[in-house]
């Protein structure tokens, strides 16, 4: 009886013991899990970080373009208002310049009026007329590849 009753208290020590071991385990195996996902968040943040660095970087850097594009934006609306005008004498020119030839030109090159034709910076400065101050023959060639209706 004695050791039927010290029989039943071992196995239920083991059984206890067993209970106890699984439950170790499951807590070890839960333990290198979150382990594992704390390194992953670890490496997470500071990968974060360095594109936080780059990023500041970046805009710094790219601070001067806004100037630079604001700028661009000043001046090309500028040029906008000024666009139809600008068309219109510069298809003026073209036409009166595929009208005449160079010879007939520089025959009749003398002003019979008073007012005196622009300077010469003004087509340099002028978009439109950039290409007056060069040779006619560029004007000429541009007016060939025209197509003949």
């Amino acid at each position: 009886m004695i050791l039927d009753s010290s029989l039943l208290i071992c196995s239920g020590l083991v059984l206890l013991c067993t209970q106890v071991t699984d439950k170790l385990q499951a807590l070890s195996d839960e333990f290198e899990t979150m382990t594992r996902k704390k390194k992953e968040l670890e490496d997470n943040i500071n990968l974060c970080s360095m594109k936080l660095d780059r990023a500041e970087k970046l805009i710094g850097g790219l601070g001067g373009e806004r100037d630079r594009w604001t700028e661009n934006a000043r001046v090309l609306g500028e040029l906008y208002f000024n666009i139809t005008g600008d068309v219109l004498l510069s298809a003026a020119v073209v036409a009166y310049l595929g009208a005449f030839t160079v010879k007939y030109r520089q025959v009749n090159d003398t002003p019979t009026h008073s007012v005196s034709p622009p300077s010469e910076s003004f087509w340099n400065r002028s978009p439109p007329f950039h290409f007056l101050s060069s040779s006619f023959l560029s004007v000429f060639s541009w007016i060939r590849k025209l197509p003949i209706t």
